[in-house]
């Protein structure tokens, strides 16, 4: 509490508290008393029982298989829970979790199997098979785009003339036109993906990028957040608790035992 020094002067100074005169109820309250506890309660139970979302290890990775959302680490669980049941309750998901010790050691579990598996022969030949047929599956598609592309060229040509012959109108030839050419720009972008995907070996690549992060984080006692990046795209819970991780090595995708 503060006071002035006197009438005719603005500068105020601190008046201790055994000094302060406080008449109480001299004023009718908005609230009751009564009112006033009940609600200091009810916030005070709140902040106790509400462990707020915070980013840890498999923030913006792990994902609630049922509903789609992100999941929230909890530190009263140890782990995460749905991001909607967080918010809404059984009204928008179900109650399931997932420890972050668990996802941990399903992560180290898998990278430690790649990392043997990049030096078995058996492995690398069966790999090496689905990239052949990825290869040849590609080709078929590119030479199908191909195919359609010269098709559309024959279409445009076709309607030049029925243009000149007043088959169809000018805004008729216009409308035509620029949906084949929509068509062909579209076919053109996957036809160059495709080319790409041919130009390189993706099992020879990929193989080789693994051996690079493996040297670069050697030895490997615990799953950081750098190397959770390189090598997970997305995590994905179940109400059962199935894990699914999809990470960005694809040539060990049909292989990691489940």
């Amino acid at each position: 509490m503060k006071t002035t020094k006197s009438v005719t002067s603005d500068k105020r100074e601190q008046v201790p508290a055994e000094n302060h005169i406080t008449v109480k109820n001299a004023h009718e309250g908005i609230i009751s008393h009564q009112q006033f506890d009940f609600v200091q309660k009810m916030i005070k139970n709140r902040k106790r029982n509400f462990t707020k979302f915070k980013k840890h290890l498999f923030t913006n990775v792990v994902y609630c298989n049922d509903c789609g959302s992100g999941m929230w680490y909890r530190q009263n669980r140890l782990g995460y829970i749905c991001g909607n049941y967080a918010r809404h309750g059984n009204i928008a998901c179900t109650n399931h979790a997932i420890s972050e010790k668990e996802l941990e050691q399903v992560i180290l579990n898998d990278i430690d199997w790649m990392y043997n598996k990049i030096s078995d022969k058996k492995f690398l030949s069966d790999v090496k098979a689905l990239e052949k047929k990825r290869v040849h599956s590609n080709q078929k598609e590119l030479n199908l785009i191909d195919d359609e592309i010269n098709s559309i060229k024959v279409k445009k040509r076709r309607y030049i003339e029925m243009l000149a012959d007043n088959l169809i109108s000018h805004g008729e030839y216009r409308d035509i036109l620029s949906s084949k050419e929509a068509k062909v720009n579209e076919l053109n972008e996957k036809r160059s993906e495709l080319k790409a995907s041919l130009l390189e070996n993706q099992v020879t690549k990929e193989i080789e990028t693994f051996r690079n992060l493996m040297e670069q984080f050697s030895p490997i006692e615990e799953l950081s957040k750098e190397l959770l990046h390189y090598m997970v795209e997305r995590i994905v819970i179940s109400k059962e608790r199935t894990i699914k991780v999809t990470y960005r090595f694809s040539i060990f995708s049909n292989y990691l035992p489940v």
